[in-house]
């Protein structure tokens, strides 16, 4: 058993019984808007049971684009609205119901303050009667993103401006909003930062959620960044998170367990959540794929049950400019328990969802198929139907994941047996994998074959299977069909079974696998069958580390003059570490360059055809 720890195709496989809800019916929409573009930005449930919006509007008000709040009852019917602004454009991004049953509307203007665009934050009384108004900034433009009333009163508001690159900027307020610190957020170097979202945590400590741009071997990469500061507004620390280097972080949140979930999209094919707690250690991390299109996530919130709900907007297709709806719901550790995808005739966009206190959920947005005018403000309520569809996976153990290796592509057979009490949908690897899991005690425990079972009570389902390839670019899914085989041939992939009742998708379950091909050098000699550059070890590292790399057997000749080099984060050469002929085998070298500052460094493996780049990150 000791020689399954040199494979190196490595499945990833967690699972966990589970209960699957139906996809919510929708309970009412409403549309409120005129001739012109109208965009409901931020919706929140009121303490009465009604709805609150805050909107951009250029169909009413005082000229250009005004802030509209609209007071609605439990059916979505307004009570009263409000227009707040001058004759520039002032425009919303997010409302909060305030302690004293007002509201506190946070937006950027150019109607008032200092010049160009200024964070504003407008308070009103419970019946949307403006108490005062306050704008920050200076003649250079800055654009609020988000802001939230701390749990003692007063306020943070985050968002950037321009200034040669985009630099970001919290301000806290007390009640009044006057300035008690601000703070400034800058990247060294070339580098842009867009602060997106900002949360006050259970510590009391702030996070501020940011979109870090910089320059990246002749392009441009983007990556999460995440600032914590004292209640003074004092730099605790910061840290990001990189996927495939076009990583955009929209929302941070507080979550019903006391820790934070990050939200956001990669590439903006993908949703990416990961949940961390506020002493700065990642619990979880998840990607979710879409159905069969691209989609960016919008906003997130923690729900009662602890899970969550995800408002994002789809794609139709590279070449449409058309854009659909989709509301998705999570569990606790972050998988998808269901999905709902709102389709209109153009664009649709949903830019705000709130739980409700009926356990359904409100999402605000725009929608220019309904309505008065061009784009109007799109209300839509949504009822959460109890469970009725029980999905588990096996084998069940204590840990989470179930690895899985192969010495090459390989085919996967899957079967459906059904009985009156239950299905199940087995899925068996061929002939070239190897499936084990690690128990409680750390014993690696082979298993033949996994499966689903779906139990109901009416015996009506019918079923899909999807795999998903998630090489780079994704490819669209494959649809494969029971009692056939799938050839297995990516680097990674997600295997999706769908669950329909009328020819309609009603629950669905998703696995997400990843693999590297080849094996490395066991102790019996054994040679690698294919390239591989590993992560450098300890990562972050001070003052050296070391690197390990794979080179195969029969390779071309040209193939066997290999390169290692480190480059800085502007593409500079810092150093060669290899630069000769290697026979096939397993390497591993030092980088030790004390006089190196701490930062970003990467490190790119060159044989032949062969290109691969790693990121390590040196701390002094």
């Amino acid at each position: 058993m000791s020689a399954l720890k040199y494979l190196s195709c490595i499945l990833l496989l967690f699972f966990s019984p589970r209960i699957y809800s139906q996809i919510p019916d929708t309970v009412w929409t409403k549309t409120f808007g005129g001739p012109l573009s109208d965009v409901g930005v931020s919706v929140k449930q009121t303490n009465d049971g009604g709805f609150i919006v805050a909107a951009t509007t250029s169909s009413f008000g005082a000229g250009g684009q005004d802030i509209w709040l609209i007071k609605t009852d439990e059916n979505g019917d307004t009570l009263w609205t409000k227009t707040f602004g001058g004759t520039g454009n002032d425009r919303a991004s997010n409302v909060q119901q305030t302690n004293d049953n007002g509201y506190a509307i946070f937006g950027t203007t150019n109607s008032y303050g200092n010049g160009g665009d200024d964070f504003l934050l407008w308070k009103t009384d419970s019946l949307g009667n403006t108490e005062w108004f306050k704008t920050y900034g200076t003649s250079l433009n800055e654009v609020a993103t988000e802001g939230k009333q701390m749990t003692e009163g007063g306020y943070l508001i985050t968002g950037y401006f321009y200034d040669q690159r985009y630099k970001s900027i919290v301000l806290k307020l007390n009640n009044q909003g006057e300035i008690i610190w601000e703070k400034l957020l800058v990247m060294p170097g070339s580098a842009d930062l867009w602060a997106n979202s900002v949360e006050q945590a259970t510590n009391n400590n702030y996070f501020i959620g940011c979109t870090w741009g910089h320059d990246y071997f002749g392009g441009y990469a983007y990556e999460w960044y995440m600032f914590q500061l004292s209640e003074d507004g004092d730099s605790l620390f910061s840290t990001y998170y990189f996927n495939v280097g076009a990583d955009f972080l929209d929302a941070i949140r507080n979550t019903t367990d006391g820790n934070l979930i990050l939200g956001g999209s990669t590439a903006y094919e993908y949703i990416w959540l990961r949940k961390r707690n506020p002493n700065g250690g990642t619990i979880w991390s998840r990607i979710i794929s879409v159905s069969v299109a691209d989609v960016s996530l919008s906003d997130i919130q923690p729900t009662p049950d602890n899970g969550y709900i995800i408002s994002a907007i789809i794609q139709v297709s590279n070449n449409n400019p058309l854009r659909d709806i989709v509301l998705l719901k999570t569990d606790a550790d972050g998988f998808v328990e269901w999905e709902k995808r709102i389709i209109g005739n153009e664009i649709e966009d949903a830019l705000s969802v709130y739980p409700t206190n009926d356990d359904g959920f409100v999402l605000s947005g725009k929608t220019n198929s309904v309505g008065a005018g061009d784009f109007d403000i799109w209300l839509l309520k949504f009822k959460n139907n109890p469970p009725d569809v029980n999905i588990n996976f096996f084998p069940q153990v204590d840990t989470a994941w179930i690895f899985g290796g192969c010495t090459g592509p390989d085919l996967i057979t899957h079967n459906l047996v059904s009985t009156p009490e239950r299905d199940s949908i087995t899925i068996e690897p061929g002939p070239n994998s190897v499936l084990f899991y690690y128990d409680s005690t750390g014993n690696m425990i082979p298993v033949d074959k996994y499966y689903f079972i779906v139990e109901d009570s009416l015996n009506q389902y019918d079923y899909e299977l999807w795999f998903q390839p998630k090489s780079w670019p994704p490819f669209d899914p494959v649809l494969i069909p029971f009692d056939s085989v799938f050839y297995f041939q990516q680097n990674s992939f997600e295997m999706k079974l769908v669950v329909k009742q009328n020819s309609v998708a009603i629950d669905s379950l998703s696995q997400f696998f990843s693999a590297e091909w080849g094996l490395s050098v066991d102790d019996n000699g054994e040679i690698p069958i294919a390239f591989a550059l590993y992560q450098n070890y300890p990562n972050p590292f001070n003052p050296s580390t070391r690197i390990k790399f794979e080179i195969p057997d029969q390779v071309r000749n040209d193939s066997r003059l290999v390169t290692l080099k480190v480059f800085d984060v502007l593409g500079n050469e810092i150093a060669t570490l290899v630069n000769e002929e290697k026979q096939p085998g397993t390497y591993e070298v030092e980088f030790d360059e004390s006089e190196l500052p701490s930062g970003i460094y990467f490190y790119q493996l060159h044989a032949g055809s062969f290109v691969e780049t790693k990121k390590m990150i040196l701390i002094k």
